[in-house]
C-alpha cells in the first residue's frame, strides 16, 4: 500500500510542478489584462453583446467564421462586461495549454522533457499574445492540443474511441477558428501516411469519424466562403514577408527576435548532438518514437507551410492563425533536446554542470523577460486615444469614429470614463459594416457642434473623404495626437471661439 501511494505521489509531483509553472505564467500576465483594446477585440465586445437576433443578422454580413466564439463570449460576459474579464477566458486557455503540454510531453519522454516543453510554450510570443487577446486563438490552441493528444492515443494503441474524440475536437477547433484546424489535420495526415496498413485494415471503422470531420469541414467552408473579404486586408507574399512567415509558431511577432533566435539555436545544437550520437552509434530511436516525433513535427510545421503556399496565390497568412502549432513546436523541440542529451551520453564534471546549468538559467531568464516585453506591447492604443478625448473635449464636441467595430472600443472607454460625449451620427443602413459608416449629409454637418474629434487607425477607406467634407463645411484642423497606431484629430469651426 505504501509503495502504491509513493508511486502515485511520484507520478503526481511532476504534474503539480507543471501546474505551478502554468499558474505563475498566468499571474505574470495578469497586469496586462487591462491593456488597450485593439480593433479586433472591439469587434468581439460589440458582437458578443448583441441580442441573439442581431448576432444572427451580423453573420450574414461579416464574421460568420467567429460565430461560435461570439456566442461563447456572450455567456462569459454575462458575469462581467469588461475587457479584463473577456481576456481572462483566453488567459485561462493559455494556462491550461501550458499545463497540458507538460503532462502530454512527460508521457512521451519524462519529466525534464515535459518541463522544457512547458518553458517553450509559456514564453512563446504568439501564445502570450493569444492569452491576452479577446479573440478565439488561445481557445483554439487548447482544443487543438486536446484533439492531437486524442489522435496520438489512437496512433499508439489503436483505440477507436480516441479517433472519435479527435474528430469532434477537431470540429470544435474548426468552429472556433477556421485556419487553426490545420494543426490537428496536419497531425492526422502524418498518422495516416505513417501507418497505411492500419488504414487499409481498419478503414471501415475509421471511415465514420474521419468522414464526419470531412463533411463538417466542407459544410463550414461553404457557409463562410462568401465572406472572403474578411481576409482581403492580408498583404501578399514578398521575399521579406516569406522569411518572416517561415518562422511559423516561433514567430517574432511584435519585433521580439529573441525567442526565434533562441529556438533556432537550440534546435540546431540539438540536431547536431543527435547527428554526433548517431555517428557514434550511441543514438538509436525505436520506430514508435520516430513515428511520434514525425507526427508532432507535422503538427508544428505543416500549417505554416500550407498557409504560406496558399498565400502565394491568395493572401491568407497571419501569424496568429498558426497559434495552434505552438504546442507542437514546443513538444518537438523538447523531444529533440532530450534525444540529443541521450545521444551524447557524456558524463559532466561538476564544473561543466555548473556552466550548462548557468546557461540554461540565463536562457530561461531571457525568454521570461522577452515574454513580459511581448505582453506589454499593444498594437493599437484605443484606450489612450479615448481617454485623451474624454479629458480634453468640451461639452460642445462630438467624437467621429469611421469604422463600425472600431466604435465598440471607443464607446467602451468613453463609458468607463463616464463621458457624456456624443458620437457623430452613423449611417443606419451600414449596420455591421466596417467600412466608412459616418453620415455625411448636409443636415448632419449643419447640426454638428463646434468641435469634432476624429479617432482613426487608418484602416477605414473613406476617412480622408470625411476629413475633406469637414474642411468644406468650415472646420479647420486644430491638433493631432498619435497613440500607437491610433490618431486623434481635433477639428473646430472657423467661427467657433473654442
Amino acid at each position: 500500500m505504501v509503495a502504491v501511494k509513493t508511486a502515485h505521489t511520484q507520478r503526481g509531483a511532476p504534474n503539480v510542478i507543471y501546474a505551478v509553472v502554468a499558474l505563475v505564467s498566468m499571474a505574470t500576465l495578469l497586469p496586462f489584462l487591462n491593456e488597450s483594446i485593439n480593433r479586433d477585440e472591439a469587434a468581439s465586445l460589440y458582437s458578443a453583446r448583441l441580442s441573439w437576433t442581431s448576432l444572427w443578422h451580423l453573420t450574414f454580413v461579416v464574421d460568420r467564421v467567429l460565430l461560435v466564439y461570439y456566442v461563447l463570449l456572450h455567456f462569459w460576459l454575462d458575469v462581467s462586461y469588461s475587457i479584463d474579464w473577456a481576456r481572462a477566458l483566453s488567459l485561462l486557455a493559455y494556462g491550461l495549454t501550458v499545463y497540458l503540454v507538460g503532462v502530454i510531453t512527460r508521457h512521451m519522454a519524462g519529466f525534464w522533457c515535459g518541463l522544457l516543453a512547458v518553458a517553450f510554450t509559456c514564453t512563446n510570443p504568439l501564445m502570450i499574445a493569444s492569452g491576452l487577446d479577446a479573440r478565439p486563438y488561445a481557445l483554439a490552441a487548447l482544443v487543438s492540443l486536446l484533439s492531437v493528444a486524442a489522435l496520438l492515443k489512437w496512433f499508439d494503441d489503436g483505440d477507436l474511441r480516441s479517433l472519435w474524440t479527435f474528430s469532434f475536437l477537431a470540429i470544435a477547433v474548426l468552429l472556433l477558428q477556421l485556419f487553426c484546424v490545420l494543426a490537428p489535420l496536419s497531425a492526422l495526415g502524418a498518422c495516416v501516411a505513417l501507418k497505411p496498413r492500419i488504414l487499409r485494415r481498419h478503414w471501415r471503422q475509421m471511415l465514420p469519424p474521419i468522414a464526419i470531420l470531412a463533411i463538417a469541414g466542407a459544410t463550414f467552408l461553404a457557409l463562410v466562403a462568401r465572406q472572403q473579404g474578411q481576409v482581403s486586408w492580408i498583404p501578399g507574399l514578398t521575399v521579406k514577408s516569406l522569411a518572416e512567415d517561415m518562422e511559423g509558431p516561433a514567430s517574432s511577432v511584435g519585433g521580439h527576435l529573441i525567442y526565434p533566435a533562441l529556438i533556432a539555436a537550440t534546435a540546431l545544437l540539438s540536431f547536431v548532438g543527435c547527428i554526433v550520437g548517431w555517428r557514434r552509434h550511441s543514438f538509436r530511436l525505436p520506430r514508435m518514437e520516430i513515428d511520434r516525433i514525425a507526427v508532432v513535427l507535422s503538427w508544428a510545421a505543416l500549417p505554416t507551410l500550407i498557409l504560406v503556399l496558399v498565400t502565394a496565390f491568395k493572401p491568407v497568412y497571419v501569424e496568429r492563425y498558426i497559434t495552434a502549432s505552438v504546442p507542437g513546436m514546443a513538444i518537438a523541440l523538447a523531444l529533440l533536446v532530450t534525444y540529443a542529451i541521450r545521444a551524447l551520453r557524456a558524463p559532466l564534471t561538476p564544473q561543466k554542470r555548473t556552466i550548462v546549468g548557468g546557461a540554461v538559467i540565463i536562457c530561461l531568464a531571457i525568454l521570461i523577460v522577452n515574454s513580459v516585453a511581448a505582453a506589454n506591447s499593444p498594437p493599437e492604443n484605443i484606450k489612450g486615444a479615448a481617454q485623451y478625448i474624454a479629458r480634453n473635449a468640451s461639452s460642445t464636441s462630438e467624437v467621429a469614429v469611421p469604422g463600425h467595430f472600431f466604435t465598440g472600443g471607443v464607446e467602451y472607454y468613453l463609458n468607463r470614463a463616464d463621458s457624456r460625449l456624443r458620437l457623430w451620427p452613423q449611417l443606419s443602413g451600414k449596420r455591421f459594416d466596417d467600412r466608412m459608416v459616418l453620415s455625411e449629409s448636409e443636415r448632419t454637418f449643419a447640426d454638428a457642434p463646434s468641435n469634432v474629434w476624429l479617432i482613426t487607425d487608418g484602416s477605414v477607406t473613406g476617412t480622408n473623404g470625411f476629413i475633406s467634407s469637414l474642411v468644406n463645411h468650415g472646420f479647420i484642423r486644430v491638433n493631432k495626437r498619435s497613440f500607437s497606431g491610433v490618431s486623434v484629430i481635433h477639428f473646430r469651426r472657423h467661427h467657433a471661439s473654442g
